[in-house]
C-alpha cells in the first residue's frame, strides 16, 4: 500500500470507527508521516494506522493505551475506538502545541527548565501510579529485549573496527542488564519507552505523552536515564548542563518519595552506553555529515556515541554494578578516541548555551 492508499484506508475506517458518513479524503490531514506508521488528524480525533510490517507494535501500542488510560488517565491520549483487523486507532486530539524538544532547541532557558519540570512531573506522575503493577500481562519492553540481542551478537561476533570483542565477564554482565532491570516487578513502572524529548506535548494540564508502540514495565531509572545520559535513542538529543541534569533529578525523587530508581542509574546507563556502542551508526556515517532541523544543526553521531560512554562511565557507581562491562566500556572508549581523534565533545542543548557559556 502507498502513502496515498493509506491515508485513504486510514481515513475510510477512521470514518467507520466514528460511525459518520464517509469524508473526503482531503478533509483527513497528515499530521504525521514516519517510515512506520502515519497519523491523520481530523474533527477533534487523531487516526493511527501502521505500515506493513509493523502490526507487532500496534497491537502493543493497543494494549499499552489500554492499561495507561484505566490506570493513570491524563498522560497519554485517550482511546476513543479501534480497529484491530483493518489496524487503526482512533485517539483523543492533543491539539497543536510545543514538546520539551522544541523548548531544548530554542533559546529560552527559562522556558526550557520549564518544560523539563514538567517532563518529571509527568513522569513521576506515570511511576506513582504504576509502580508494582506489574502483574506479567501488562506489555513489556519488547523492542529493548531485541537490542540487547542484536548488540550481544554483533559485539562478541565481528564488532565495529576497533572495538574489542565483548566476551566472558562482560559478555555474561551484559546479557543480564535488561533482566536486572525488569525481573524484581515490585519495583518495576510503566514506561513509555521511547521517552524522546518530541515524544509529548505541553498542555495547560500538564504534559502527555504519545507513541506508546514501546511502551512497557521496566525499572524506573531506564526512564531516569533520558534525563541523565540524557536522552539516549533521540535524534534531538543534547548535552545538559550538570546542574540541569542534577535539578531534574532531584525534582524526580521529591516527587516520588524514593530515590531508589536514582540509585539504580547505574545499570541504565550501562545498558544505553552498551546498546550505543554496538548500533550507533557512527561506524557508518561520513564524519563530514551535518544534520540540521530547522537551522539547529544537530550532534553527529560520532558525538552522540563517544558521550554515551562517556556520561555512563562517569558515574562513581559505575565499576560496582558491573566491573567487566565497565572495564570493556573503558577499552571500547579508548580505541574509538584513538580511531576519531578529532571529534568534538557533546554540544550543550542550545536552549542552554548561553548559560553554560557564563558557568
Amino acid at each position: 500500500m502507498d502513502d496515498r492508499g493509506a491515508k485513504a484506508h486510514t481515513a475510510s475506517v477512521a470514518d467507520a470507527l466514528l460511525s459518520q458518513s464517509p469524508t473526503a479524503v482531503e478533509d483527513w490531514l497528515v499530521l504525521q508521516e514516519t517510515g512506520r506508521s502515519i497519523v491523520l488528524r481530523g474533527s477533534g480525533v487523531v487516526a493511527k494506522h501502521p505500515y506493513e510490517g509493523s502490526s507487532a507494535t500496534f497491537a502493543h501500542e493497543v494494549a499499552a493505551l489500554r492499561f495507561l488510560n484505566r490506570r493513570r488517565p491524563g498522560l497519554a491520549p485517550r482511546l476513543i475506538a479501534v480497529d484491530l483487523e483493518a489496524q487503526v486507532l482512533l485517539l483523543e486530539d492533543l491539539g497543536a502545541g510545543k514538546s520539551l524538544a522544541d523548548a531544548l532547541l530554542g533559546s529560552d532557558a527559562n522556558d526550557a527548565r520549564q518544560a523539563i519540570d514538567e517532563y518529571i512531573d509527568a513522569l513521576a506522575a506515570l511511576h506513582m501510579a504504576t509502580l508494582g503493577t506489574d502483574d506479567g500481562t501488562a506489555p513489556s519492553l519488547v523492542w529493548m529485549e531485541t537490542l540487547v540481542e542484536r548488540a550481544l551478537a554483533e559485539l562478541s561476533g565481528e564488532p565495529p573496527s576497533g572495538v574489542p570483542r565483548l566476551g566472558g565477564e562482560a559478555y555474561q554482565e551484559a546479557a543480564l542488564l535488561l533482566e536486572r532491570l525488569s525481573s524484581n516487578r515490585a519495583r518495576n513502572v510503566f514506561s513509555f519507552g521511547d521517552m524522546c524529548p518530541d515524544n509529548n506535548l505541553r498542555t495547560s494540564e500538564g504534559m502527555r505523552f504519545f507513541d506508546l508502540e514501546g511502551a512497557g514495565f521496566v525499572n524506573a531509572s531506564a526512564d531516569l536515564a533520558y534525563i541523565a545520559m540524557p536522552f539516549p535513542t533521540c535524534w534531538c538529543s543534547f548535552d545538559l548542563p550538570e546542574g540541569v541534569r542534577r535539578s531534574a533529578l532531584d525534582r524526580y525523587t521529591s516527587r516520588v518519595g524514593d530515590s531508589k530508581a536514582v540509585d539504580d542509574l547505574p545499570l541504565a546507563l550501562l545498558l544505553f552506553a552498551f546498546l550505543a556502542t554496538a548500533l550507533s551508526s557512527a561506524y557508518s556515517e561520513p564524519a563530514e555529515l551535518v544534520a540540521e532541523h530547522e537551522g539547529v544543526e544537530l550532534p553527529a553521531a560520532r558525538q552522540w556515541l563517544l558521550h554515551r560512554i562517556e556520561r555512563a562511565l562517569e558515574h562513581p557507581d559505575i565499576d560496582a554494578a558491573a566491573p567487566a562491562l565497565s572495564s570493556w566500556l573503558r577499552q571500547a572508549h579508548e580505541a574509538l578516541t584513538a580511531r576519531w581523534p578529532d571529534v568534538a565533545p557533546m554540544p550543550i542543548a542550545p536552549a542552554f548555551r548561553e548559560l553554560d557559556a557564563r558557568s
